[in-house]
This record gives C-alpha cells, sequence and structure tokens, in this order.
C-alpha cells in the first residue's frame, strides 16, 4: 500500500511488508493504481480459513515498528480483542508481493491486514452496514492511512460486500492467536535472557521496565536476581521464561533494539 521504514532502516513493499528486509520493488505511491482482479471471480461459496491457533511467525512479528514517523507495537496478547472501525481493502497492484509473514499476498484469498496483532492470526469480520461475515487470516502489517482499523484481501472485501466501495465499517473479533499455543507451550519455558547485571536495584527494576515495554512483553516475563560474590552484589536483569523458539524471536527483537542478551537457563 504504502512505502514503509521499518525502524528507520529498511524500505518494505507490499501492503506494509514489516519484514525487516528489503523486498522486490517498493510501490507506488498512487493509490488508484490498485484495483480489483482485471477478471473477477466469485468468491460468494468459497470456502472461509478454518480458525487455527499456530506460533508467531517470527518474520511478521517485529515489534516496535516505525511507519511514517508512528510507532507500532504488536499485541502482547489478542485474546479477547475485539473493535469497531473503518476497512479498506487491497488488490492486484499488490498481488504477488510479499506480506510482512514472508507469505505472497493473494487477493483470492481470504486474508488480511493488522497493525498490531499477532501474526497470524483469525478475525471474523462483519460489515456492520449488511451484515455478512467472513473469516480471515491476519498475514499482513497494515493499514497505515489514518482512521483505518483493517485493511481485507479483495477477495475478503466482496465476499461482504464493499469491493465497489473501497471503505466499509466493520466489526473485528479474534477467533485464534498464537498465544493460545504459547499458553499451552509455557511448562516447558525454561530460557531466560540476561541483558544486564548491574550495581543496583533500582536501575536494574527501571531497565527490566523499560525493555518489557519497548518489546510489548508482560510484567511477568521479566525478573531481577540479586547476586553475591564475596562482598559485591550485583543485580541481573533477565527476560523470560521463554521456550526456545520464543527465545530466539525474543533475541531477534532486542537485536533490533541494540540489545545484546546471553541465554541462561532456570
Amino acid at each position: 500500500m504504502r512505502l514503509v521504514g521499518l525502524l528507520g532502516v529498511a524500505l518494505l513493499s507490499g501492503c506494509s511488508a514489516i519484514s525487516g528486509m528489503s523486498v522486490g520493488k517498493p510501490p507506488a505511491q498512487v493509490s488508484s493504481q490498485d484495483g480489483p482482479p482485471l477478471r473477477s471471480m466469485d468468491v460468494a461459496n468459497k470456502p472461509l480459513p478454518t480458525p487455527v491457533s499456530q506460533a508467531r511467525i517470527r518474520r511478521g512479528n517485529v515489534s516496535p515498528y516505525r511507519v511514517f514517523g508512528v510507532e507500532y507495537q504488536v499485541m502482547p496478547s489478542a485474546s479477547g480483542y475485539q473493535e469497531v472501525g473503518t476497512a479498506s481493502w487491497y488488490g492486484r497492484k499488490f498481488h504477488g508481493r510479499l506480506t510482512s509473514s514472508g507469505e505472497p499476498y493473494d487477493m483470492f484469498e481470504f486474508t488480511a491486514a493488522h497493525k498490531t496483532l499477532p501474526i497470524p492470526s483469525y478475525l471474523r469480520v462483519t460489515n456492520l452496514a449488511n451484515g455478512q461475515q467472513v473469516i480471515v487470516r491476519v498475514n499482513d502489517r497494515g493499514p497505515f492511512a489514518k482512521g483505518r482499523i483493517i485493511d481485507l484481501s479483495w477477495a475478503a472485501a466482496k465476499r461482504i460486500g464493499y469491493d465497489t466501495l473501497g471503505t466499509a465499517r466493520v466489526q473485528l473479533e479474534i477467533l485464534a492467536h498464537p498465544d493460545l499455543v504459547e499458553t499451552a507451550a509455557q511448562p516447558s519455558a525454561t530460557e531466560f535472557l540476561q541483558i544486564a547485571s548491574v550495581s543496583q536495584r533500582a536501575a536494574a527494576e527501571s531497565l527490566l521496565t523499560a525493555t518489557l515495554g519497548k518489546l510489548g512483553l508482560s510484567p511477568a516475563q521479566g525478573r531481577v536476581q540479586s547476586v553475591t560474590i564475596g562482598d559485591v552484589s550485583s543485580y541481573r536483569v533477565q527476560l523470560g521464561p521463554f521456550s526456545a523458539e520464543q527465545g530466539e524471536a525474543t533475541r531477534l527483537n532486542l537485536a533490533q533494539q541494540d540489545i545484546d542478551a546471553i541465554t541462561v537457563t532456570n
């Protein structure tokens, strides 16, 4: 949809393609170049996606990220998410370009772009003007136009009847999201990432709070450990516990904040 700067570093393409690397050719800024497929298709009987909780895709969940000077944080949890607002859609200009998840955008599938939901998530989208509904898989970032809460694929917009209107007022309801997978895996999470060792507890607590906020993590996902060697005490700032996969994803997010981390186990 637009030219995107990820943390002021990379130029990206696709609807938003928050991926941490340059992919393809930057899209044109002229929105009129987008549109429906040159040859339409009937999506009324197309099977809807089956909501399933899947692990967060590392590439699609960089947080925070910055677009047009605005910083966005991926939600630490999507549980109970609902929202009402304006939906737009995107079509042939982006067909085949990489989404934020690394998947090619397919305007004939029921997918969507959302600024802060974990990727992948599944939503029920209801067009409040006509009551029509569609289930979509969130695999991209956007929309970044003011006042819009979601960008549907052309097929999803057509399914609920606003493909010829451009925008519609919709209700979003979360159906499945990565948190359900991560919660189930929590008992085996034994890895911590240590980001600092300081001499003052207050400084350690302050650093922990700031880092958790930057990464969109909950207070339960960090700790300060006191260690005394001889007569010298220090305070270790650690994030976790994580599974090995969650730890690696968090390490990548820390690296994008220029924060080094070492792995420790409980």
